[in-house]
């Protein structure tokens, strides 16, 4: 079927998705699932990229044989710079394997505001012209403005000047062409109206793959981790940077008595880390894990008493999301955090939560001691609560966006 035909059935046939971390293996159940709906799906990607250390062994995500299954098309395409990807894809290639993918809706899992989704845009046109739509998901939720003009032309700020020209330029050719954004939070699709107020648009939470979170023994594991049963234990896994407050989760469970931390991570914060947790003395309440295996990680969630995310937001980042907050609740822990960005959205509507005042150590500590007093009520069905934030209603809600957003492009051509 072609996409013409397509157009005129009002179904949706191929998918293309382009990500720059699509090669991780937790967006890898998304693709089986649009496949599982009989969708032919194809992925477009960087062969080799510079990551977090915390996400890929040795701080690089690299295409291999075993990335490439039967479900799903994977198109690897070479970056310009694998160390700053937002600089794009060889224009070449990615043209290429647009042409390749042949496909009716292209999604970028990027920010409307990125190069990205400029050279996509760009290759969509030359190949397809304005016919075949382009969606982003976006998770930014701090209100984006184009940068204002400053002609101050000293060597000094001539290149501050050229990157406020490119990202007013970005911004204005991505306004003009995108069809289409869904984005994980309220606030990110909310800020979408200094984008494009009439932009077709909805939240859609991103998809955790439940078969690697869910409930387990508390002591069996501990056991297994050697980590005593009698101690309270609160655990924080992630990036070490400064925005995520580890230094206030740190002297908070310093000042409780028979509280222990479990600290799961790699990040450019962890020296400054360890050297506050030498100066409190409380090494030996500490336990220490630079990177685990996600079939094993559901382990160390169900030997927790709490899992804590005491992001604070700054004047460029809050939190946009926290996906460890939906793999916490798929183990049923207690779960604090801090009033930052989408936390309190995301934990809203599950019962086993505290959220306490972002940069307040002593409305933390109150907190962590009041977790023991968190039950489900009889009533409360887990798994249907869980069901907005799972792979399954990720691509249920996107088929049906793709499906509606077609049908108003039919209308407009």
């Amino acid at each position: 079927m072609d996409l013409k035909d397509t157009r005129k059935t009002g179904t949706f046939m191929n998918l293309t998705i382009i990500y720059h971390c699509g090669l991780m293996e937790n967006t890898k159940a998304l693709y089986r699932e649009f496949a599982r709906r009989g969708i032919k799906i194809s992925i477009i990607v960087p062969k080799k990229i510079k990551l977090d250390s915390i996400y890929t062994k040795g701080g690089f995500l690299v295409i291999s044989k075993k990335d490439f299954e039967p479900a799903y098309n994977l198109i690897p395409v070479d970056l310009i710079n694998i160390h700053k990807y937002n600089l794009g894809f060889y224009p070449l290639q990615l043209l290429r394997a647009l042409k390749i993918s042949k496909p009716d809706v292209i999604h970028i899992l990027n920010e409307y505001s990125s190069f990205h989704v400029t050279q996509t845009i760009f290759s969509r046109n030359i190949l397809y012209g304005t016919k075949v739509p382009i969606v982003t998901y976006a998770f930014q939720n701090i209100k984006f403005t184009p940068f204002s003009f400053n002609f101050n032309f000293s060597l000094k700020s001539l290149k501050k000047t050229f990157k406020e020209i490119s990202h007013s330029f970005i911004f204005a050719y991505n306004r003009k062409y995108i069809d289409g954004v869904t984005a994980v939070s309220s606030k990110a699709i909310e800020n979408t109206k200094v984008f494009n107020p009439n932009i077709l648009k909805e939240h859609i939470f991103w998809g955790i793959d439940f078969n690697n979170f869910y409930p387990k023994s508390r002591n069996l594991y501990r056991k297994k981790l050697g980590i005593p049963e009698d101690i309270k234990l609160i655990g924080y896994f992630g990036r070490f940077i400064k925005e995520k407050g580890l230094d206030e989760l740190v002297k908070a469970v310093s000042k409780i008595e028979k509280c222990h931390l479990m600290l799961v991570g790699k990040g450019n914060y962890e020296d400054e880390l360890n050297k506050i947790i030498d100066t409190l003395g409380i090494r030996n309440r500490v336990y220490r894990y630079n990177s685990i295996k996600t079939a094993e990680i559901v382990d160390y969630y169900n030997c927790l008493d709490a899992f804590v995310l005491p992001s604070q937001t700054t004047p460029k980042w809050k939190e946009q999301y926290g996906k460890v907050l939906v793999e916490a609740m798929a183990c049923n822990i207690p779960i604090i955090g801090s009033s930052s960005g989408a936390i309190p959205e995301v934990l809203r509507g599950y019962p086993k939560h505290l959220i306490f005042k972002e940069g307040s150590i002593s409305d933390l500590m109150n907190k962590i001691n009041e977790i023991g007093k968190l039950r489900f009520p009889k009533d409360f069905k887990i798994n249907a609560f869980l069901n907005k934030f799972s792979v399954e209603n990720f691509v249920s809600k996107h088929i049906e966006f793709y499906n509606n957003l077609l049908t108003t492009k039919i209308c407009v051509l």
